[in-house]
């Protein structure tokens, strides 16, 4: 078999050029050291409170490990181990730094938690394990006694709820006994229509009284000018009127006849001077009667508006009492309808677990020892085997790009 001692060296020399590189890397880096403690959760009751209605404890231990490594509290850790005086922590998101560090693994099928930290100090890593468990605990033990507290406000909430239910019922009851709701709502119904219909009379005695008081005026604006002649044409539709109109037009007509033969002093023409007189005191006696059934007329109409007005107040007054009524009895109702869901919901929620007073999560650590540090790295020996394995495979890249550029020249 040929050697090619050319490939051999170039080999060689990559062997022990990433082996040595390895080597002082496994030297030179610091120490690190892992610190880890087990969290055990009892799953009892998986509908707890803390649980906030997750379909599974699985669920809910993932969940846990996300409160574990969340801000607030890896915040109270630093601040309890006053890491930022630490060279390490000395940055501007301390927080970012320290959940790099820390490893949260759940023991597959079972309630564990493992709480891992990983540090370059032995001290430090059991430190921010042991106190970051602790915390942990202490927090959760808060929130199951600020829940409980809760539930029992609301046990407390429910007795009152379920007394207003009764009072609310009671003063419904009361309240029909004292009414009759059908009867109220055929009297609310007539009070209506009774209330439409004096409201509509109104108006059109309102309308009879202006045209009434128009009248009139005119009437007396005709008499107070001396202008009668004119009321015939004012009052043309009264018949009595119509008559004595045409009566004293032919008494003209015959006396102007009359004149182009006699003088005014003939006895024809004086005897129909006398029937224009009683034409104009027939007029005037009309015309009186007419003011006077008017103003008789006018007064009526005045008389009952004012007690279609008295009429309509006191039937809006009745149809206000009767609507306070049914909104008093929907009021009751409402009131019945709200307090009963309300107190529904509740008893909905109870039923679901949301309120856990006999079997509620327990959080400890597995055992009673803290967390102890133990060194984990650097791992000279494979970190050595890994850099010549490394400068093997690199020495024979090298080796074989080399002989393809000598075949190819």
């Amino acid at each position: 078999m040929k050697i090619n001692f050319k490939t051999s060296k170039i080999v060689l020399i990559s062997v022990l050029l990433c082996g040595g590189i390895a080597l002082l890397h496994s030297f030179l880096s610091p120490a690190v050291y892992k610190a880890t403690l087990q969290i055990s959760i009892d799953t009892g009751n998986a509908a707890s409170p803390l649980t906030k209605n997750f379909e599974s404890w699985q669920s809910y231990i993932k969940e846990q490990t996300k409160v574990m490594k969340s801000n607030d509290l890896l915040e109270k850790v630093i601040e309890r181990l006053h890491l930022r005086l630490s060279k390490k922590f000395a940055v501007r998101e301390p927080v970012a730094i320290l959940q790099k560090v820390i490893r949260l693994n759940n023991i597959r099928g079972t309630n564990l938690i493992n709480i891992t930290t990983y540090m370059d100090n032995a001290e430090l890593a059991s430190k921010i394990t042991n106190t970051l468990a602790a915390l942990y605990i202490s927090q959760t033990e808060e929130n199951k006694f600020e829940l409980t507290k809760e539930a029992i406000a609301w046990l407390k909430g429910a007795n009152e709820i379920s007394k207003r239910i009764a009072d609310a019922r009671e003063a419904q009851q009361k309240f029909i006994k004292e009414n009759n709701l059908e009867l109220l709502k055929e009297e609310l119904e007539a009070a209506n229509d009774q209330l439409t219909k004096l409201t509509k009379e109104k108006e059109q005695k309102d309308t009879q009284s202006k045209e009434l008081e128009s009248r009139l005026k005119e009437i007396n604006a005709f008499l107070g000018g001396g202008d009668k002649e004119n009321l015939f044409f004012l009052l043309k539709n009264n018949l009595n009127l119509l008559e004595l109109k045409n009566a004293k037009e032919q008494i003209n007509l015959k006396i102007s006849n009359l004149k182009s033969v006699y003088e005014e002093s003939h006895p024809e023409i004086i005897k129909l001077r006398k029937e224009l007189e009683q034409v104009d005191r027939g007029r005037d006696e009309i015309v009186d009667n007419i003011l006077k059934n008017s103003n008789a007329e006018l007064a009526a109409i005045k008389k009952h508006t004012v007690y279609l007005d008295k009429e309509i107040s006191d039937t809006e007054s009745k149809v206000s009492l009767l609507n306070e009524k049914a909104v008093k009895f929907d009021d009751f109702s409402r009131k019945v309808e709200i307090e009963q869901k309300f107190y529904n919901e509740f008893l909905d929620r109870l039923k679901d677990g949301q309120f856990s007073f006999v079997q509620v999560t327990n959080l400890g650590l597995l055992s009673q020892q803290e967390a102890m540090a133990a060194p984990v790295g650097p791992r000279k020996t494979r970190n050595i085997l890994l850099g010549i394995l490394m400068g093997l495979i690199l020495g024979n890249i090298i080796s074989y790009v080399m002989q393809r550029k000598k075949s190819a020249s």
